[in-house]
């Protein structure tokens, strides 16, 4: 009747207590662990086993592990000597008990095991280690005087899963530990007590204390736990409960040592929402006052491990936060993190690489696609990445198109642009100006050899270069190659606040990107300061620069090209005040930082007060 009355227990207060896993995982995981619990003399046992110890010192608070360990002694004292009160007719063996049998709680579980048998011959099992020899396991139990003057009962091999289900009380011990499962997840991280019938059940444990014997046990066993708990914890939406009377809190989830990250939110803290930020980075790239910021001091990586324990931290920071929406800008580690979050509503903001590079990984890919899927909305700055997504199998009535915006108000034709010019000691000098990052795939190495080609015509020619990069100590070297060290200025990272006046100082912006996505807010803010542009004729640079009307677009990896356009617009002062009057217009008309950011806080309105 024991092993009915623990069925019977356990299956009651699963009923009371368990939410199912949403996904199948959740329940592969309760199943392995407990089979590789229960034959944990098998290698393939161990070696899941040891992942497991691995996940248990990464994902585990000090406490949790306090509780799990509790618990999980508990289980081994029932799984030690529950052969005996279940009427199993399994034990294992181990090689150390055959040739060395002192260990007193070996010996006890043997005396069990073999009184089982006596009781039922017919369905004698023995279960031992790969590394026992089987054949010497008979003669033993005959050696320690069991079985004289009778037959010795079959041995058998059960380190495979056939054996299994010949196990009477194994359905008994299966529900036993997935109730402790879920009864753990439910005490841990949902925050609710376990019902009366489980308090009791697992109470009742703490009488088979004195029973545990093996150090390894306790080991192996207690970790049973975590990574049924992990995918059923994960599983469970958070929720935020509703109130149309207060401000909309936001909760991003994007770069801090990201410009771009700092524009979009500090336009949300100064309107009337409560505004919270998530970042896997320090902050670096400026500060925002009226906002609470969180840093994860993950590592961020693409790796199993990396993403459980960002994503555990992530989900505890969002109960305590309890947002309306959770914004994620970029697909990479922070839109993948979102949503294995499982928040909902939840809104994505795609960059341009994430989906337009990173997508053809093989590692990266399925996991952008996936956190693709559940985004409930997604942003991008153009209408190829439009087409991009498509692609990648998301519909259209799921995208709106949201530019990042420039200030106009802050970058703006200054009245005295002089500044820097005396500052840097330039006075008249022709000055070309790129904002480009010293990386390959901005290719400032075209610039820097149509700066040569200029300087023939005209030997007064300087170029500022702010940025930084990896190709920093090249491309002074090729300055120096190129003779022209005294016309090249590498000015390095400056403020975002600093670019205007920059900008103002200068007769032509240049950019000689290899790709972008939309147009680049380093190109935008210069036609903002009505600066001409000539620009490289990548992403949807045509879309907002008409060649001949407000700037240039040149062949990519063309100094030539490029020096024949910057020769012939400094021949042609009034040309260069038009282009500049224009590209100022097509920027006010149609990426208005302030405009575009109303859109998006429209699009918060709605979806803020969606059902979760």
């Amino acid at each position: 009747m024991l092993p009915l009355t623990i069925v019977l227990a356990s299956v009651i207060s699963l009923l009371k207590n368990y939410s199912p896993p949403k996904h199948i995982l959740g329940w592969v995981i309760i199943l392995i662990s407990t089979l590789a619990s229960y034959y944990y003399g098998s290698r393939v046992g161990i070696l899941i086993i040891l992942s497991f110890i691995v996940l248990a010192l990464i994902l585990l608070k000090f406490k949790q592990f306090i509780f799990f360990l509790l618990i999980f002694l508990i289980i081994t004292g029932f799984f030690k000597f529950g052969g005996s009160l279940l009427g199993f007719s399994r034990i294992i063996v181990q090689s150390a008990t055959l040739h060395s049998p002192s260990d007193s709680g070996r010996l006890m579980h043997l005396q069990a095991g073999i009184d089982a048998i006596r009781q039922k011959p017919k369905t004698a099992l023995f279960g031992f280690g790969v590394h026992t020899n089987r054949l010497i396991i008979g003669p033993y139990l005959q050696k320690l005087g069991y079985f004289q003057g009778g037959p010795t009962p079959p041995i058998i091999h059960t380190t495979g899963l056939g054996a299994l289900f010949i196990d009477t009380g194994f359905i008994g011990v299966f529900l036993f530990y997935a109730n402790l499962i879920v009864v753990g997840c439910r005490v841990l991280f949902a925050k609710r007590n376990p019902n009366r019938l489980t308090f009791l059940l697992i109470i009742g444990m703490f009488a088979l204390w004195p029973l545990i014997s093996d150090v390894q046990d306790v080991i192996l066993l207690y970790l049973l736990i975590i990574p049924a708990g992990i995918f059923n914890y994960l599983s469970q939406p958070i929720k935020t409960p509703t109130d149309p009377t207060r401000p909309i809190k936001l909760c991003f989830l994007a770069s801090a040592d990201s410009i771009h990250s700092v524009k979009w939110i500090s336009y949300f803290c100064q309107k009337n929402y409560q505004v919270s930020w998530i970042s896997l980075t320090p902050l670096t790239a400026g500060e925002i006052n009226n906002i609470k910021f969180y840093r994860v001091p993950g590592l961020g990586k693409i790796a199993p491990i990396n993403l459980l324990f960002d994503t555990i931290r992530l989900r505890r920071l969002l109960q305590e936060i309890k947002p309306d929406i959770l914004h994620a800008h970029y697909a990479g580690a922070n839109g993948i993190l979102a949503a294995l979050s499982g928040f909902h509503p939840l809104i994505l903001t795609v960059w341009g690489s994430d989906i337009l590079i990173n997508t053809k990984s093989k590692i990266k890919g399925p996991f952008i696609k996936f956190a693709l899927r559940q985004a409930d909305l997604i942003t991008c700055d153009a209408q190829h990445m439009v087409g991009t997504l498509n692609q990648l199998g998301i519909t259209s009535d799921k995208i709106k198109q949201i530019n990042f915006g420039v200030d106009t108000q802050k970058f703006q034709p200054q009245k005295q642009p002089g500044s820097i010019r005396k500052q840097l000691n330039l006075a008249s000098r022709p000055l070309i100006i790129s904002l480009r990052q010293l990386e390959p795939i901005y290719d400032v190495s075209s610039l820097i050899k149509a700066i040569a080609i200029v300087s023939r015509k005209t030997p007064d020619i300087a170029c500022l270069i702010i940025g930084q990069g990896s190709e920093n100590k090249s491309l002074r070297a090729l300055t120096q190659s190129l003779d022209i060290q005294d016309k090249i200025i590498f000015v390095g990272h400056l403020p975002n606040d600093q670019l205007p006046k920059y900008l103002a100082a200068a007769d032509i912006y240049v950019s000689t990107a290899l790709s972008d996505a939309g147009i680049s807010a380093s190109t935008a803010e210069a036609m903002a300061c009505g600066v001409p542009v000539i620009v490289t004729d990548t992403g949807e640079n045509k879309k907002w620069i008409h060649s001949g009307h407000n700037g240039f677009i040149i062949p990519a990896q063309n100094p030539k090209a490029l020096a024949a356009k910057i020769i012939w617009l400094l021949q042609n002062p009034r040309t260069r005040q038009s282009f500049g009057q224009r590209g100022r217009q097509t920027i006010q008309q149609k990426n208005d930082y302030y405009q575009e950011m109303a859109k998006m806080g429209k699009i918060y309105q709605i979806y803020a007060r969606a059902t979760k």
